[in-house]
């Protein structure tokens, strides 16, 4: 049943009215809102529609989980927010923390700042690290996501607009990394892992658009051009050139069919899958690497920053640089992101290469294992 909306003044009446029907008992609404200025009226009917479903007039309140799911399936929301709001399926069965779990059947009017901070002391201080999780997670996995379910919940009528204090935190992080360090890091990373590297640190894209990418559908080879599908900004696709290393890389890679980048098991990776302090399919595996390649406090995503910072060197300017990183949109983007761009392609193969090589599981088991008498001894002390 559609809510009541307003009348304008007329011969009639010098003031806006209130029509509708009753949700309980199906009779026709007329009320005056007594004023003649649309913002009052405004704001009259929004809270005389609060009052209706509130239950005021005999309509039973509306749950969080109901306007979660109802926010889910209206504007279908991808990645760490989904997963935040729904949760995600576990192999055993059983389905992640969320905010459904969190809050429930919680009317949706009720979900204030004290609710919100109660769910930020049980379930955010500690990560399974035996770290505080950083401010930056608290707001991608617990602010933003319920904001937007109550946003969503106030388009409705369901309650007022929420409000809610954010964390104080840096968010500009400006950690990138010297060619020199990215090629430790290549020599120093699982086979399985170096494909992923190159294609991050010259191609700029996210982990998780790295990670979708499908050989039939999302890359071009011949024209060396890929799409990376679904991207952050507006869920629209955006089309990217190939460097010319990235090139040769992909047609070294054995397989080419399904997922490009695959785990040590030769299977894709779980792009949906993100743990609950923020983690990524990567992240022990990209750890360890940095460890044996003596490289501190460098993150998946700081490549992104990487990629950036060597554009910037390489004298590209502002605006071809905004749409390599996916800031701006392309002309047509989304439409025409398949079609590759020329300009593009020059400021990426402006690009240094890196030094990269394929290497098999058992000559990456020997660059890494110590040399000499007792080894084996030290290995396992290890």
């Amino acid at each position: 049943m559609p809510l009541p909306y307003l009348v304008p003044p007329s011969a009639r009446t010098s003031c806006y009215t209130i029509r509708g029907t009753d949700p309980r008992t199906g009779k026709r609404i007329s009320a005056t809102t007594h004023t003649s200025i649309k913002r009052e009226a405004d704001a009259y009917l929004a809270k005389f529609n609060r009052d209706l479903y509130d239950g005021l007039l005999g309509r039973r309140k509306r749950s969080f989980r109901e306007a979660a799911l109802g926010y889910v399936d209206a504007v279908k929301p991808t990645g760490p927010q989904l997963v935040a709001i729904v949760g995600r399926s576990r192999k055993d069965g059983t389905t992640s923390q969320s905010l459904i779990s969190d809050f429930g059947d919680c009317p949706v009017q009720d979900v204030d700042q004290e609710a919100v901070k109660q769910v930020e002391q049980r379930r955010f201080q500690v990560s399974r690290y035996g770290k505080p999780y950083a401010p930056a997670t608290i707001v991608r996995y617990l602010i933003e996501p319920v904001t937007a379910v109550l946003n969503y919940a106030a388009e409705q009528g369901w309650r007022d607009t929420p409000k809610f204090r954010h964390p104080k935190y840096n968010n500009k992080r400006k950690r990138w990394a010297s060619v020199e360090e990215v090629n430790r890091l290549l020599n120093a990373s699982a086979p399985h892992l170096r494909p992923l590297i190159l294609f991050l640190a010259l191609e700029g894209a996210r982990e998780r658009e790295a990670l979708a990418l499908d050989w039939e559908n999302d890359v071009f080879l011949g024209s060396r051009w890929a799409v990376l599908r679904a991207t952050k900004r507006n869920e629209e696709d955006r089309g990217i050139p190939l460097h010319s290393q990235v090139v040769e890389m992909l047609h070294a890679l054995p397989h080419r069919t399904g997922k490009v980048f695959l785990t040590n098991k030769g299977l894709p990776y779980a792009t949906a899958e993100i743990t609950d302090d923020g983690g990524s399919p990567i992240k022990s595996a990209f750890r360890g690497a940095c460890r044996r390649a003596k490289i501190k406090d460098l993150r998946p995503h700081d490549l992104r920053h990487t990629f950036a910072t060597w554009l910037l060197m390489a004298g590209s300017i502002d605006r071809v640089r905004e749409v390599l990183m996916g800031h701006e949109s392309q002309s047509m983007a989304g439409r025409y992101a398949h079609v590759s761009d020329p300009t593009l392609a020059d400021a990426v193969d402006k690009l240094p290469r890196l030094d990269y090589q394929l290497v098999t599981s058992r000559e990456f088991q020997q660059s890494v294992q110590p040399k000499g008498k007792g080894s084996r001894k030290r290995r396992r002390a290890a």
